[in-house]
């Protein structure tokens, strides 16, 4: 084997051998999107992402989307859990299990969601530069259950919204074993959604 001839086989090795090592690299998960998707979170979280110019602000961008992703997260969760709460808790004076049927829908919570988002709090951003000079913008929104719970309670109306059933099922916000029955089946929710 000649010098050109085995400098010409290693220079081959490595550049197959470099290949090898950029095909296997390992394809981090974003961090923004790795903790609003944490199962285990205590907080109810969302996130969104923009891409746009610098000029044009998509931090704001991204935050209003992440802000909107978690009142749709809240709806949800809040629906869920009511209907939850109606299953598991409530019963008749002589121990039977009542069935109520939720005719509103989370579009009677959606129209409270700035009430339902005081509190809530950008948890954790990223920015990316992209080869064609526009940034992708990562924000992750967060909000504890107790900060949720507070609001609810300061905001009568959104009980009323999801409270649909006659008095005599009615939710008691002031009562704190009801209270306690939602917010378990708050925390539920958001451990399944």
């Amino acid at each position: 084997m000649t010098q050109k001839t085995y400098f010409f086989s290693l220079f081959i090795a490595l550049f197959i051998m470099g290949i090898g090592v950029i095909q296997a690299k390992k394809i981090e998960r974003n961090p923004v999107i790795a903790y609003a998707t944490d199962p285990n979170a205590k907080e109810v979280r969302a996130y969104a992402l923009y891409n746009d110019y610098e000029e044009n602000d998509p931090w704001a961008s991204a935050r209003n989307y992440a802000r909107g992703e978690l009142a749709q997260r809240i709806a949800t969760l809040v629906t869920s859990a009511m209907d939850s709460y109606r299953d598991s808790y409530q019963t008749t004076e002589n121990g039977k299990h009542i069935k109520t049927a939720s005719n509103k829908s989370e579009t009677n919570v959606r129209s409270y969601a700035q009430e339902l988002l005081r509190g809530a709090r950008e948890a954790k951003t990223e920015a990316y530069r992209q080869k064609d000079g526009t940034l992708t913008v990562y924000v992750c929104m967060e909000i504890t259950l107790d900060a949720l719970m507070n609001n609810m309670h300061r905001d009568q109306r959104i009980l009323q919204a999801l409270d649909d059933v006659d008095d005599s099922q009615s939710f008691d916000f002031e009562d704190m074993e009801q209270q306690e029955a939602f917010k378990k089946a708050l925390e539920q929710a958001n451990k399944e959604h």
